[in-house]
């Protein structure tokens, strides 16, 4: 091998390792940019969070919300961004409105409502008006985390309740919701997935319709 080769090998090697030491100082950077966050306590409608390492210092989120229990976090994609958490939670005090479940993320932003699951009955005949299971996690295959309803639900009074999936999926700076009418995702799948400890469902409760639910459909549909 002559010593003009060797010396070009030479030099691919460095610049190789130069590239690979430039990536990994950029995946520490972004890291470091983006800590582990996690809820360190309630109080009351506001939500103290702690992040890992110490030196960010994260001021509390005053949700306006009462009764708030966490759930459970949604990951944004490849860790780019704050978590989503998960609370369950009431809008008010002593009003009519159901509880439903709250997405809150530690830098600000009004918490994103969605209804929270379980069967609802008409108040006088007891007939179910809409019935739904909620899971969040890495949920349905080939999305990354997100909270997904199967829902049944009765519309324009017809006879038979109609199904659908709403999915709310992880983005860098929102979520992005869907309602799937045709062709959805397997409810069978997911429940594959909890038993893999990858997803995890909220547990549903029966309650009385109210003349104020949360009307949480989204325009987006598929």
């Amino acid at each position: 091998m002559t010593l003009h080769r060797i010396k070009r090998i030479w030099i691919t090697h460095c610049f190789c390792l130069l590239i690979v030491g430039f990536l990994s100082a950029l995946s520490l950077s972004a890291n470091a940019d983006h800590p582990s966050i996690a809820i360190d306590h309630l109080d009351g409608p506001k939500i103290y969070f702690k992040s890992a390492p110490e030196s960010q210092t994260i001021p509390p989120v005053d949700t306006q919300l009462f009764d708030l229990s966490p759930l459970g976090k949604l990951q944004a994609p490849e860790g780019k961004s704050s978590p989503y958490f998960l609370f369950s939670g009431k809008p008010c005090a002593d009003c009519q409105l159901e509880k439903g479940i709250f997405v809150v993320r530690p830098f600000g932003g009004q918490p994103t409502a969605y209804a929270y699951p379980g069967r609802t009955l008409d108040p006088r005949t007891k007939r179910v008006l809409m019935e739904s299971r909620a899971f969040f996690g890495q949920c349905v295959p080939g999305r990354g985390d997100v909270l997904v309803y199967f829902q049944l639900e009765r519309v324009d009074r017809r006879s038979q309740l109609q199904s659908s999936v709403l999915i709310a999926e992880a983005q860098e700076d929102h979520l992005e919701d869907i309602l799937i009418e045709r062709h959805p995702p397997s409810l069978k799948r997911t429940l594959r997935l909890v038993k893999k400890r990858v997803c995890s469902e909220i547990p549903g409760e029966t309650r009385l319709s109210t003349s104020k639910m949360i009307d949480l459909h989204p325009a987006t549909k598929s």
